[in-house]
Formats: C-alpha cells, sequence, structure tokens
C-alpha cells in the first residue's frame, strides 16, 4: 500500500481529520485505528516535512498503546511506534529525544523478550500481566539503581507524577 499526500499540507490535515472521523465509526479497535490512521497520517506530515505534526501523530498513537499495558498487541504496537517516532527524530536532529526513545524502547524489547519466553514456560505470566493494574498506586523497593527507563516504566504503572529514588 501507499499514502497519498496532497500537495497542501492545509489539505492533507482536513483530509486527514475527515479520514480520523469515518474510521472511528467504522473500525471497532484502537489498534485498526493506528494502523490505518495515525501511521498513513504521520507519513503525510513527514513527506511534507513537518515533521513536529508526524511525531505528534505517532506519539499520540503511543499514548493509545499505553492505555493497553496488559495486551501484548498494543504492547508490540508500541514498539513499532517507538521506532518509527525515532526515525522522525532522527530527521530533527533532536538528539537528547532520540536517547529517550532508545531508552524506552531498549526496556520494551526487554519485556517483550521476557514476555515472550516465560509465556511459554509459565502460563502464569499471562495472568501476571493481567494483574499489573493492581499495582497503582504502590510503593516499591528496588536492591540495585533504577535505570532511567524502569523509574519510567514504574510511573506508568504506578500513576506517580515523580519517583523519589534514594540509594543507600
Amino acid at each position: 500500500y501507499f499514502t497519498l499526500a496532497e500537495h497542501d499540507i492545509e489539505r492533507t490535515q482536513e483530509l486527514t481529520e475527515q479520514a480520523e472521523r469515518i474510521a472511528k465509526q467504522v473500525f471497532p479497535t484502537d489498534l485498526e485505528i493506528i494502523d490505518i490512521i495515525h501511521i498513513p497520517t504521520a507519513n503525510c506530515f513527514y513527506y511534507h516535512n513537518d515533521f513536529r505534526l508526524s511525531a505528534d501523530k505517532i506519539e499520540e498513537a503511543v499514548e493509545i498503546c499505553r492505555n493497553y499495558p496488559d495486551m501484548m498487541p498494543y504492547i508490540d504496537k508500541q514498539a513499532e511506534l517507538l521506532n518509527i517516532l525515532l526515525d522522525i527524530y532522527l530527521a530533527m536532529d533532536d538528539k537528547a529525544k532520540c536517547r529517550d526513545l532508545i531508552a524506552e524502547i531498549d526496556q520494551l524489547n526487554e519485556i517483550l523478550i521476557a514476555l515472550s519466553i516465560n509465556s511459554v514456560t509459565n502460563p502464569m505470566v499471562g495472568n501476571a500481566l493481567y494483574k499489573l493494574d493492581k499495582l497503582k498506586g504502590t510503593t516499591a523497593h528496588s536492591s540495585h539503581i533504577i535505570t532511567n527507563g524502569d523509574a519510567k516504566a514504574l510511573k506508568e504503572i504506578n500513576d506517580y507524577s515523580d519517583i523519589n529514588l534514594k540509594y543507600k
């Protein structure tokens, strides 16, 4: 398939907004909306060299995936989207954002690898994924120094606005 980009970015925005309204009435899952609307729309903006609009559309899709932290298709899609976002920030020459994304991608890849390995040998892994929501608002202790990626994951799981790291 290919993405048709209008020559006029305002017209492109108009058409993609219209397509999104229609798609939300037709397609039942957020995953389909991401594939049918968010990624092609970001491509259109990218072709217009409006990397900020392109990044915004992909970041919006990443946030949708984060609403489904216990569903593998959304975790997998989030990894794909973060890689797309990395390409966009490379085009923008935003090295700081690229570093943050690489750390987040590494962490997500670790999760995906661990889940795929453990899900085959341990049926409790699937059950644990469904219990992640119960961790919201809890406190945690770690016997090692927590990386920025781990701290970010803890913030998302626990819904904290900040994490108070104390090292002894």
